[in-house]
């Protein structure tokens, strides 16, 4: 028995990688490697790591190793264990391969589009058209195939700063200022005739945001005059006023079964995110973003939201946050984040699986990232100046951007994202 006992408190601990996350490494993105580590007698054992198989060893944080900004090529990890005594375990040798950015320079189709900075864009339910509208007044329908323009729709009352289509394509809605700039501009469109079906009128100034809920009942308006209306679509009946106490609101999402919502902006002159109960019309979380404001804001799921900072209006100068952040909701507390772009991010679109996002970049390109890592799958290249705004489509293989250069440009998107499929 002493031999034994002699013969485990000279053996040393044992190391091994248990998983991954994300499952491969991205460029650019952060790769966190969990390690396990067993000891003879059971006892604690702490962990050491190199990221190239020479130098010196550093100290894992707990049993996790984390590397962030990884760059295209080989990537190898020795990873090992060691007990309070000093006793290390055989290093184990990992290794990976980071692949390059995929850059993608020519769109499928281009689109003169607009004579200034588009600002919205969306696609009909069957993903075959798309609905831009402009700072220049007007609103404009393009097919995915074959035509290219389709319709501008008459009645445009000033400049557009956000579209949205219902889920079953009968209604458009676009949200701007009156062309005297005295006002906020909600129109709500029929898809059928393209006519205006109604003006929603009490917002006092620019409706920067709009979106309708999943269903298709209510209308959600975010504006510069601090507060998030909810609409009635069939009625045009004001149903709840949410007041965000002098702030600004940039961006709006509802969850999936459309009983919360997000709403983002500036907050008392600092980026700010809140989350509503629809329902009881209260405010359940609000977090605050290292950024002067925030200008798209998503769920992820019922626990965690995704957003981002960039600039939304032409020579536009505020400072912007260059990292998409991942956040908590319940927690009130950042999860995540990654470099999005150093001239921010105004807007993202998430993949309908939700595991990979498209970043409109204040330098002119879109990114693909994966929302786990935010490793960079795919750069879109196109623009002369920066994207405002993405759109995915829905039952059809496109991704659509438009610009400040006034261009929309129509991707293909790449395998990696799910398209969405109707049960």
């Amino acid at each position: 028995d002493r031999y034994v006992l002699e013969e485990l408190a000279n053996r040393p601990p044992t190391v091994a990688i248990v998983r991954t996350s994300p499952e491969k490494p991205r460029s650019g993105g952060s790769f966190v490697v969990q390690l396990q580590g067993q000891h003879p007698k059971g006892e604690a054992v702490t962990f050491q790591y190199r990221s190239s198989g020479e130098g010196d060893w550093t100290d894992a944080v707990g049993d996790a190793v984390s590397l962030a900004d990884l760059q295209p090529g080989e990537l190898r990890l020795e990873v090992r264990s060691r007990d309070k005594q000093g006793l290390t375990s055989e290093p184990l040798t990992q290794d990976w391969v980071v692949p390059p950015v995929k850059i993608k320079s020519e769109p499928a189709r281009k689109y003169k589009g607009h004579g200034t900075c588009s600002h919205g864009v969306t696609f009909t339910p069957d993903g075959q058209k798309f609905l831009s509208g402009s700072c220049d007044m007007t609103l404009k329908l393009w097919d995915t195939v074959d035509t290219g323009f389709l319709v501008e729709f008459k009645g445009v009352r000033g400049q557009i700063f956000a579209v949205d289509i219902t889920s079953d394509g009968k209604y458009a809605v676009t949200g701007g200022r009156s062309a005297d700039g005295k006002r906020g501009l909600l129109q709500l469109w029929d898809m059928e005739t393209y006519k205006e079906v109604r003006q929603l009128s009490g917002h006092t100034n620019t409706v920067t945001c709009v979106k309708f809920s999943p269903e298709g009942t209510f209308l959600a308006s975010g504006s510069h005059d601090g507060t998030v209306v909810l609409w009635e679509v069939q009625t045009g009946r004001e149903v709840r006023t949410l007041k965000e106490a002098g702030s600004s609101v940039m961006a709006v999402a509802f969850s999936d079964h459309g009983n919360r919502l997000l709403s983002a902006g500036t907050l008392n002159g600092e980026g700010a995110i809140r989350q509503w109960d629809l329902d009881k019309g209260e405010l359940l979380t609000q977090i605050a973003a290292p950024s002067r404001r925030v200008t798209s804001v998503a769920f992820l799921n019922e626990a965690r939201m995704i957003s981002s900072s960039g600039r939304v209006f032409a020579s536009e100068t505020l400072d912007v946050d260059s990292h998409v952040r991942v956040w908590d909701v319940e927690m009130k507390r950042e999860s995540g984040s990654f470099l999005g772009n150093q001239q921010g991010v105004s807007s993202l679109a998430l993949s309908f699986d939700r595991k990979y996002v498209f970043c409109a970049s204040g330098d002119g390109t879109m990114q693909l990232r994966e929302v786990e890592g935010g490793g960079e799958v795919q750069r879109y290249e196109g623009h002369k100046k920066k994207v405002l705004c993405i759109a995915i489509s829905r039952n059809s293989h496109y991704v659509v951007t438009g610009s400040e250069d006034g261009q929309l440009l129509l991707w293909d998107l790449p395998r990696e994202v799910h398209i969405h499929e109707e049960p």
